[in-house]
């Protein structure tokens, strides 16, 4: 279907957010296949409004997000939009549990990302709090060797 056809724009949005989305059996992740925004989150629009489909979805099948919450990606995949795997959560635990998941995966590869050098646990790795993932010690600092900051 051609979003630029009347017949696209009859549609409701509970229509549109199905058009776009794969449903699977189980506790499965459900794909978007619709545009992502510039963090990967599913995105739609509906009477010239963008909505996030994420957000829709959890509405839609479990009910409103309450004020001052986000939803969180439990599964740690931000095209998914199964409601089964969001849950409200402050800003503060989302980014947290975001940047726990970062930790973890470093730490389950054994390696950084950028240089593989080993990570065996987390003092070899750097937090600050103005970004969104942990960075490699041993990286920064030969990146910045004058760096006089907490670490």
């Amino acid at each position: 279907m051609n979003p630029k056809t009347k017949e696209w724009r009859s549609l409701s949005k509970k229509q549109r957010y199905e058009y776009y989305v794969v449903k699977k059996e189980g506790n499965e992740c459900w794909d978007w296949l619709g545009c992502t925004d510039a963090k990967g989150y599913p995105r739609f629009r509906f009477n010239f409004t963008p909505i996030f489909a994420h957000r829709y979805s959890y509405e839609l099948f479990i009910g409103d997000i309450p004020n001052g919450l986000v939803i969180d990606h439990l599964c740690n995949n931000p095209t998914c939009t199964n409601p089964k795997h969001l849950e409200p959560k402050t800003v503060y635990e989302n980014a947290r549990r975001g940047f726990k998941g970062m930790t973890n995966t470093m730490l389950e590869r054994g390696a950084c990302t950028r240089n593989l050098h080993k990570i065996k646990s987390e003092k070899h790795l750097l937090y600050f709090p103005s970004e969104k993932s942990p960075r490699c010690r041993k990286c920064f600092l030969t990146r910045f060797p004058n760096y006089k900051g907490k670490y």
